[in-house]
């Protein structure tokens, strides 16, 4: 399987953008709001993650279903939270770790 910092996602806020940029972009956000940072909706919409759990589905990279719209059902999200995490560290050089 490719890496998952080149899966190309469709943010609502974004537009279509890489994990890697995604990742970023989040990063930079919180760092910009500081202590106002909104977990909730820091893109403006409450759905961020999911978009993130949706394209591990939809590319193979975590087991779990869609909808017919293609809306995300289940997820292996222990799975999908660590591949998240070491990619976020991979990013920056850092070493993978295992949880």
């Amino acid at each position: 399987m490719n890496n998952i910092l080149d899966i190309v996602i469709d943010s609502y806020d974004l537009g279509f953008i890489t994990f890697r940029e995604y990742f970023t972009e989040l990063l930079c956000l919180v760092w910009v709001k500081g202590e106002s940072f909104s977990g909730k909706r820091p893109f403006g919409n409450s759905d961020w993650q999911y978009i993130v759990y949706t394209s591990l589905v939809k590319s193979g990279h975590v087991s779990g279903t869609l909808d017919d719209e293609g809306l995300l059902i289940t997820c292996d999200y222990a799975k999908a939270d660590m591949l998240i995490i070491n990619a976020i560290r991979q990013i920056y050089n850092n070493k993978e770790r295992k949880k």
